[in-house]
């Protein structure tokens, strides 16, 4: 019998271009929807965005064509190829869209929208149980953002496991193939020139499509852990990075520890315990110590963002920080204080272990959390202290959980801990709570002990927690930003009134300092690097002592690497440390300090007594700005030279150390566990 022509069987050729075409339908909406909602609509919202989240688009364009063109080349090869390959990866992708997704809303920071960045990921068991399980019923609507794909994808696989799609004809695969590899191209071409021409200042909108494949292995324990170089390389690092001096100086009273080590100094008494030197090291050989006296509680206060600019102290024009101001005019200020990384984590690893941070990476908190270290707070562990960590965020959050309990033994007061009846402001609970907080943690904690306390307000979103708190000074975020900054201050001055009532108060020194500034204008126009650098890196300090309450400046310049040093000195503790800094108790030597972005870029800040420098390492270029002056100048070819292998010796000493796990040495812990034990 003839076949009837109108019931001719469907045409399988056009079957795996429109898989193809049908992807990237889907994965367009997806991606185009859910930041054009985060940036226009969510938490994340920032007005006036478009221009700058341009390149954004245009990368989630070209995602969504790679990911198209990938499921045609596999399903032409077969659905095996398909099934086993890119399925999986589009699976992926959805799931980590919504979890970069909620991480947003969670921080409800639009500037920052990374699709697809692997940072958020790794917390994204804790995003999750903050917004999906409790914040996210509020909007239920966003849930479509992973239902609708997932249901997509869902259908796709049943009609693929159904059908048998048959390979397109030549010209039509080729000319699918090459307009979505046009596409792709064209996309991520165009939103890297736009990336590339951002303001300091601008969005971060890019979709992290290199970065999630690099980053993608160290997801999983066993890569991160295949990663971790192994200790047993013994001097196996670069010939210039072992064999060469640190260029830093030596104390009086100390000597080097070894090659391997280089930035170990021992206590001479110290080192001819240990063997390393003969004699007596030029002094009575110290016993272990036994203390009348109790020994001083150590609070630091890290202050978020909170740069000099806006401080009335430093000549902010609004006078923003009237607590700040009395209680500087009570403890040291120190005016030339500088931090080293625009990211909190890399602010608490280098204050506390006095070394410089992971320089192009993320931070060793992270990546490099079982490397041996002698931190402040190991130290102060060794003489009785009690040790704190107090902030108002998930303290999984940038791996700070595990790394504090490895490094300090630390006693961690996160989120989980405040009452559901905290007052919110931002992304986290408020200033006031957090200080709240500190002092209910401080009244229970076994004495001495050392706390470290981080505020949160001073953040994107920049949300005060009442009416009250709206200055009304500028629009949009910069006028936030101000809010926040004076609720910051306020809440510090609440601390210290309630605190002053404390049995312990004046048996207490306090480091008040900020983690890092931040770029935030006025007027949206492009700022020098040197302008940057003040607004990122220029940080207070405050160093007030409640039973010398005696105001006093201190104009040299120092650096956050010069705080644990400072603590041992004024705790009158002499030991054997890897530290980079220097005590601000007392005359330094050739005191220099580094500051860098901390994650990719490769320029890095030195900085001395009078010199600026910025010095990219990738180009070699090195361009100065005389801070005393304040006009830029080129150093003669002498002190060029100088400045760039001082700034390279530096930093690849300090990342060999921390590659190679050669920071400190785990023998010495047994020394000095034994000289500090109790009887």
């Amino acid at each position: 019998m003839e076949a009837n022509p109108a019931v001719r069987p469907p045409d399988g050729r056009r079957t795996v271009l429109s898989f193809g075409l049908a992807s990237f339908l889907l994965f367009s909406v997806l991606f185009l929807g859910s930041r054009a909602y985060l940036v226009y609509a969510g938490n994340g919202r920032v007005s006036g965005a478009f221009p700058e989240v341009l390149g954004g688009f245009l990368e989630d364009v070209s995602l969504a064509a790679i990911l198209s063109l990938s499921t045609i080349l596999a399903l032409s090869v077969g659905r095996g190829l398909y099934f086993g390959a890119v399925f999986p990866l589009k699976l992926i992708i959805v799931i980590t869209c919504y979890a970069n997704f909620q991480f947003v809303q969670f921080y409800g920071d639009g500037r920052n929208l990374r699709l697809f960045d692997l940072e958020y990921v790794r917390n994204m068991g804790t995003t999750w149980k903050n917004t999906v399980f409790r914040d996210l019923w509020v909007r239920p609507s966003e849930l479509l953002f992973i239902i609708v794909p997932l249901a997509a994808m869902v259908l796709e696989f049943i009609l693929l496991a159904r059908s048998k799609p048959a390979k397109a004809t030549r010209r039509r695969f080729w000319a699918f193939s090459a307009a979505f590899g046009v596409l792709a191209l064209s996309g991520l071409s165009g939103g890297a020139a736009l990336k590339n021409q951002a303001d300091p200042d601008g969005f971060h909108q890019n979709n992290y499509l290199v970065g999630f494949f690099r980053e993608a292995p160290k997801l999983h324990p066993f890569f991160r852990a295949a990663q971790t170089p192994d200790p047993a390389r013994k001097g196996k690092g670069p010939e210039e990075t072992v064999q060469k001096e640190p260029p830093l100086p030596l104390p009086d009273g100390y000597v080097r520890y070894g090659g391997d080590y280089p930035f170990i100094k021992v206590p001479k008494t110290d080192a001819y315990r240990l063997g390393l030197i003969q004699g007596n090291g030029g002094g009575e050989l110290r016993q272990p110590e036994k203390r009348d006296k109790r020994l001083r509680n150590i609070v630091f206060i890290f202050l978020e963002s909170f740069r000099c600019r806006e401080i009335g102290r430093f000549g902010g024009p609004y006078s923003l920080t009237p607590s700040f101001d009395a209680l500087a005019s009570k403890s040291t200020l120190f005016t030339n204080f500088y931090g080293h990384s625009d990211m909190t984590a890399g602010a608490e690893f280098t204050v506390l272990n006095s070394f410089y941070d992971t320089f192009k990476g993320v931070t060793a908190m992270r990546e490099h959390e079982r490397v041996a270290l002698f931190s402040l707070p190991e130290i102060l562990g060794l003489l009785g202290f009690s040790n704190y960590w107090i902030n108002s965020w998930p303290a999984a959050f940038d791996n700070t959980e595990r790394f504090f309990r490895l490094h300090g033994d630390f006693t961690m007061i996160d989120r989980s801990l405040f009452p559901k009846t905290a007052r919110k402001a931002g992304w986290s609970y408020s200033d006031e709570e957090i200080m709240d907080k500190a002092l209910e943690t401080m009244d229970k904690a076994r004495k001495p002990f050392f706390a470290m306390v981080l505020t949160a307000t001073n953040h994107i979103p920049y949300e005060v927690p009442g009416k009250e708190f709206d200055l009304g000074l500028e629009s949009e975020v910069f006028g936030k930003y101000l809010n926040t900054f004076h609720y910051t201050d306020y809440a510090l001055g609440r601390f210290f009134e309630r605190a002053r009532n404390r049995d312990y108060f004046r048996d207490t020194l306090f480091f008040i300092f900020a983690d890092h500034g931040n770029n935030r204008k006025t007027v949206e126009k492009r700022v020098s690097h040197f302008e940057y650098f003040d607004n990122v890196f220029h940080i207070p300090l405050l160093i007030y002592d409640p039973s010398e309450e005696r105001g006093s400046v201190v104009e040299e310049v120092a650096g956050q690497v010069d705080i644990a040093p400072t603590v041992l000195d004024l705790l009158g503790i002499e030991i054997a440390d890897p530290f980079v800094g220097q005590s601000l108790a007392r005359k330094r030597k050739d005191s220099f300090y580094l500051a860098y972005h901390g994650r990719d870029e490769p320029w890095v800040f030195y900085y001395d007594e009078s010199l600026l420098c910025r010095y990219n390492f990738e180009n070699g270029r090195l361009s100065s700005f005389d801070r005393k002056r304040g006009v830029e100048t080129r150093p003669d070819e002498g002190e060029r030279g100088r400045i760039i292998a001082k700034v390279r010796r530096m930093l690849t000493l300090g990342d060999w150390s921390i590659d190679n796990d050669r920071i400190w040495d785990r023998k010495i812990d047994g020394f000095y566990r034994n000289l500090y034990r109790k009887d």
